[in-house]
């Protein structure tokens, strides 16, 4: 893979865990503490992150740096998994728990909606 290709790839991925942590260009930058223009052209491969810029990415989404590595279609759900249990690790043990059950409860509402 040439290395445009991989930086296109990486933003790709630290675009789409942006829209999976329900979060805008303008919320990112600001949490950096960069431009939304940084983070426009981040995630569309115009500029290259720095090591240190996808540590903070991976902190601020909640993943690993590695997920910017992953196939994008392909391992969408083993890093949305990873991701969400790298949050619940974050928890105590009864907060977990009670959290997994409110989740369980979601997924029943919204299977009996369709």
């Amino acid at each position: 893979m040439e290395s445009r290709d991989l930086i296109k790839k990486v933003g790709r991925a630290i675009a789409r865990q942006r829209k999976e942590s329900r979060m805008t260009q303008a919320q990112v930058a600001r949490e950096l503490g960069i431009e939304t223009e940084t983070v426009s052209r981040l995630e569309t491969g115009t500029i290259s992150p720095t090591l240190e810029r996808l540590s903070q990415f991976s902190d601020l989404y909640g993943c690993s740096v590695e997920s910017f590595f992953q196939q994008d279609v392909e391992d969408a759900e083993k890093i949305m998994a990873k991701n969400l249990s790298g949050m619940l690790a974050s928890l105590k043990e009864d907060e977990r728990k009670l959290l997994l059950s409110f989740m369980a409860e979601a997924v029943k509402l919204f299977k009996n909606r369709k």
